[in-house]
């Protein structure tokens, strides 16, 4: 006699089952390509920062003239929640470092020459402006000679690399009279922590005296 044997099938409970686990590691790998995005920002973000000091300084030093950085936010137009912070970074060459005790009219002026693009960071990151993170900008905010105002309404600060190599800048607030310091992060992980650096960022340490920088991720 001939058995026939009966296929076995899935339930709907089975199916219901394995469709969960699916979405539950579906889930998982979201966050963690969610994370890296994030982690790749970062990374980009502070190569950027320091590819930009460090390009002005070397035009400083090797032009013997004196090279300006600036440090601005989002346009009030564009509607970057981001506004508070520093997004964007830009490096021009000088004819002269002041015109009337401030940056800004100099810049109006046409004696400054941009070089290269402006740097934009990742949708994501920000330059932290806040005294306890970020000293350098605050520092540099307190005095109207370092402060920006553009013409497209966003603002900012600036400072130079002396020929010499050495930065135009006061000595840090409550920090060490010879380094000054930028903390880079997401904008997101900053709100998340309650307006304090996130587990992932990266801060760069400014020798004021001689222009040398030091990366550091904790």
């Amino acid at each position: 006699m001939i058995s026939l044997k009966r296929k076995q099938a899935f339930t709907l409970i089975e199916l219901l089952v394995v469709m969960a686990i699916v979405l539950v590691l579906m889930g998982l790998a979201a966050s963690s390509f969610q994370s890296l995005g994030r982690t790749t920002d970062i990374t980009n973000s502070i190569q950027s920062v320091a590819n930009t000091l460090n390009m002005a300084r070397q035009i400083a030093v090797s032009g013997n003239e004196y090279t300006q950085v600036q440090l601005f936010g989002p346009k009030p137009s564009d509607g970057d929640f981001r506004n508070a912070h520093f997004t964007s970074m830009a490096v021009y060459r000088s004819d002269a470092p002041y015109y009337s005790n401030n940056y800004t009219p100099l810049l109006d002026s046409g004696k400054m020459r941009r070089e290269g693009p402006i740097i934009k960071l990742p949708q994501s990151c920000i330059v932290v402006n806040d005294n306890t993170y970020s000293p350098l900008i605050q520092t540099l905010s307190a005095d109207p000679k370092h402060q920006l105002n553009l013409s497209d309404g966003s603002t900012g600060v600036a400072f130079y690399f002396k020929p010499d190599g050495s930065l135009d800048v006061p000595a840090t607030v409550g920090g060490t009279p010879t380094v000054n310091v930028l903390s880079i992060c997401s904008m997101q992980g900053y709100i998340s922590e309650g307006n304090k650096l996130p587990a992932n960022y990266g801060i760069v340490n400014i020798n004021r005296v001689n222009g040398r920088f030091q990366v550091i991720r904790p």
